[in-house]
Parts: C-alpha cells; sequence; structure tokens
C-alpha cells in the first residue's frame, strides 16, 4: 500500500508539470501562428476545386475527371517551375549579399592593418628618438 501512495504522489506533480509545459508551448505557438497568418499573402481559389459534377455516363466521368487530372497536373507543373524560379532568384541574391559581405570585411581588415601598421611605424619612430636621445645623454655625462 505504501508503493502505491509513493507511486500515486510521483505521478500527480509530474502530470501537473507535463500540462503546464504543453499550456506553454501551445500559447507561443498560437502566436507565431497568429503573426505568420497576418503576413501570410493566399493564391486566388483554385476553380478545379469543387467543379466536380458526376455525370451518368461513367465513360463521360472517367474522361472528364482525367481532364480535370490534366488540368490540376498542368497548373502544379507550372507552379513548381515558379517556385524554383523563385528559389534561383533568392539563392542567387543571398550569394551577392555574402559577396558583399565578404569585400567589406576584407576591406575594414585591411584598413586595421594600415592603421596598425601606421601606429607601429610611430611607436618605432619614437623609441628610436628615445633610444637617441638616451645614448646622447649617456655619452655627455
Amino acid at each position: 500500500m505504501a508503493s502505491a501512495l509513493v507511486r500515486g504522489g510521483r505521478s500527480k506533480p509530474h502530470l501537473a508539470i507535463v500540462r503546464h509545459s504543453s499550456t506553454l508551448t501551445t500559447t507561443t505557438k498560437a502566436s507565431h501562428h497568429k503573426e505568420h497568418s497576418q503576413n501570410q499573402v493566399y493564391l486566388k481559389p483554385n476553380d478545379i476545386i469543387g467543379s466536380w459534377s458526376p455525370p451518368k455516363d461513367p465513360k463521360e466521368a472517367e474522361a472528364k475527371l482525367a481532364l480535370l487530372r490534366r488540368d490540376y497536373a498542368k497548373q502544379v507543373k507550372e507552379l513548381r517551375k515558379q517556385y524554383i524560379h523563385e528559389m534561383e532568384l533568392q539563392r542567387q541574391e543571398q550569394l551577392r549579399k555574402d559577396e558583399a559581405r565578404k569585400v567589406e570585411i576584407l576591406r575594414q581588415r585591411e584598413e586595421r592593418n594600415k592603421s596598425k601598421a601606421a601606429a607601429a611605424q610611430a611607436r618605432a619612430a619614437e623609441r628610436k628618438a628615445f633610444e637617441e636621445e638616451f645614448r646622447h645623454t649617456l655619452l655627455c655625462r
């Protein structure tokens, strides 16, 4: 009996935690869905959907169905071509952006290297002047 109480005691808090975490996940998904649905651009309704009226002759029904399927296949093929074209344009745009970013990084790196080199030359000149002055001071004594 004690083991039944312990088991029962363990399962209830665990269920409460699971329920609580699933509630949090649901609200997060709902807000994302709401935002997505506000930004979504929908296509116009398709004429094929709901256009089927079954004729009495089975051969005629088969022919009409084949025609509908063929038209639908053409539309899907065209939509896929458009999608592939859009994805290719996006890929090319991303490549252009990446290339521009690389060029900018290289330019900034060159500028940093030039400024570091100039600072190093200035420090070398200061060090040389200080050493000359120090030698002169030592020789004059």
